[in-house]
């Protein structure tokens, strides 16, 4: 047993669900209700994937456990030996103080002690990577509340997994949202070269970086909401990468809102309506190419009269989407709270994991046209039920040439850590 790890003894729970409430025909130009019902059955304990098609070569592993309070995480090679790497923004519970941390991969699915860099001043919510200085080492930029004085921390990787001290620089939130960072992207917004970041800090504000790793000036984006997800993708096919926010339902329908982009030109938002009425969440959000038309689609999770649900919207290529696919992925418990895009099992095909907070993994296998198979495939990562600051990554962290899944947990009691799925092959 690896020493850095606590081992839960609790194998990958999986289910067989039973038949969709509707046919799969015609759904990408129609909005359709696609249950997933158990019929009150309880998940069978295993470790593989049984009657599930090519599925049943895949086998799970039981959910490891990485220590330390956290509200987000990113995954790379930070010291690029070729296998994938966490890193985390932790709190004083790891007895380490408030900082970065860096887990670095053994290569067998396990990670070595994470090393800290701390943060000074509040807490970061927001974490991303990135090479932001071009020197060929990975980096990483943190976004901070401070409760009135907000700031960023940009991180120069030495290329051996360990971090330089923390560049800060200021963000101005915009007095009319309230200090309230809570996620952080990066792209090349302006076509430089150089990597920028997007702030969601419930309005959605961006900041130009330069191939030294400063970053200047301060954009807000008028018209988007930031109460939700954000994402980056080239929508239109332009070249740019186009801006991808969710909105909150309280005042309508919830939503998508794409803000297209021209080297740093954006344009007013369009909205694109989730299935249901005006209580939706547009909360979590993915991007990836579902049907294999190198055009990124929508994947959105969320809370609604009625259930908790994925809403799958293709990419028509310029910029707006089709009408949305509804999936049902439960009729009640806690909300969606993350949701990623990957190829699980190795088809070539993207597959959709959504994070359920009552520690429910779902796998939506994909089918390669757009839509997501019949039956998902549960996991149950160990711990506590009430979970807040729900995170997602993949990352082949055994090194097998297969994406393993990595669950970020927080819950403001103390119980906090990180759950690593990892995924292998029967010959």
């Amino acid at each position: 047993m690896n020493k850095n790890y606590l081992i839960t003894g609790l194998a990958a729970t999986i289910f067989t669900s039973h038949a969709y409430s509707q046919t799969l025909s015609n759904l990408l130009n129609k909005s359709k209700t696609i249950s997933v019902s158990n019929n009150g059955n309880k998940p069978s304990t295993g470790k593989s994937v049984s009657g599930n098609g090519e599925w049943n070569k895949i086998i799970f592993s039981a959910p490891e456990q990485l220590k330390g309070m956290s509200y987000s995480m990113t995954a790379g090679d930070f010291n690029n030996d070729g296998k994938t790497d966490l890193a985390f923004i932790g709190f004083a519970s790891l007895g380490k103080g408030k900082g970065v941390y860096v887990a670095l991969s053994n290569g067998d699915g396990t990670f070595k002690d994470p090393v800290m860099v701390e943060i000074g001043g509040d807490a970061g919510f927001g974490i991303t990577s990135g090479y932001f200085d071009k020197d060929k080492t990975l980096d990483i930029v943190t976004a901070n509340t401070g409760h009135g004085e907000d700031d960023g921390n940009l991180f120069l990787g030495k290329g051996d997994g360990t971090l330089r001290m923390a560049k800060p620089f200021p963000i101005l939130v915009p007095d009319t949202y309230g200090h309230n960072i809570s996620l952080i992207e990066s792209a090349d917004i302006n076509g430089d070269g150089s990597l920028d970041i997007l702030i969601n800090t419930r309005g959605v504000c961006y900041k130009l970086g330069s191939s030294s790793g400063k970053f200047t000036g301060e954009t807000e984006i008028k018209g988007i909401s930031g109460d939700a997800g954000i994402a980056m993708a080239d929508m239109d096919g332009n070249g740019s990468p186009d801006i991808i926010t969710g909105r909150f339902g309280n005042e309508g329908a919830g939503a998508v809102m794409i803000s297209l982009n021209t080297n740093g030109r954006i344009s007013a938002p369009k909205s694109f309506n989730l299935t249901t009425g005006a209580y939706d969440l547009a909360s979590i959000m993915a991007v990836g190419d579902l049907n294999g038309d190198k055009k990124p689609d929508v994947i959105v999770g969320f809370s609604a009269d009625g259930g908790r649900f994925l809403n799958v919207f293709i990419n028509k290529g310029d910029g707006t989407l089709q009408e949305p696919v509804k999936y049902k992925i439960a009729e009640n418990g806690g909300s969606i709270g993350a949701v990623v895009v990957g190829d699980i099992n190795g088809d070539k095909k993207l597959d959709v994991v959504a994070y359920q907070k009552d520690n429910a993994l779902f796998v939506f296998p994909g089918n390669g046209d757009g839509t997501l198979g019949k039956t998902p495939i549960q996991l149950a990562a160990g711990g506590a039920n009430f979970n807040t600051g729900v995170n997602l990554v993949l990352g082949d962290f055994k090194g097998n040439g297969m994406l393993g899944i990595a669950v970020k947990h927080l819950d403001p009691y103390g119980a906090d850590w990180i759950d690593i799925i990892n995924v292998t092959k029967k010959p």
